[in-house]
């Protein structure tokens, strides 16, 4: 349990002043999910979208509703999605029959990656360490 002083989680951005005159909008989706929108050009937008996934002992319907809660975030875009964060899993190498997850780990997969893995395979997500 938590004490009630302390914090766990939390997301954020940091962006040139360059880049901020590109920046359409910021949405933060709780202490662990947040939407930077850009510009950057008249017809080429991206959404960058910030991750911070629940720990591993989490119980099983906090990670549920994490991952429901990106799903929902992902599918509303008619943009360039980029996702960045820090996911609490290891995914370890690609798989036979894997297409979006790249080659290169030297970790085994655990639980969390397994997750992870399997929703960049669904929603077309390549995901690269």
């Amino acid at each position: 349990a938590c004490k009630s002083n302390s914090t766990s989680g939390g997301v954020g951005f940091i962006v040139s002043p360059e880049f901020s005159k590109h920046v359409r909008s910021v949405t933060f989706y709780g202490h662990r999910l947040a939407m930077l929108t850009a510009l950057l050009s008249r017809a080429v937008q991206i959404t960058v979208i910030q991750v911070y996934a629940p720990i591993a002992d989490s119980e099983e319907e906090e990670h549920g509703d994490f991952y429901e809660q990106l799903e929902e975030l992902i599918c509303r875009q008619r943009s360039y999605v980029v996702v960045v964060g820090d996911f609490n899993a290891r995914v370890g190498s690609k798989r036979l029959g894997g297409v979006y997850i790249g080659p290169h780990s030297a970790e085994e997969r655990n639980e969390a990656g397994q997750r992870l893995a399997n929703f960049c395979e669904f929603h077309h997500l390549y995901y690269g360490n």
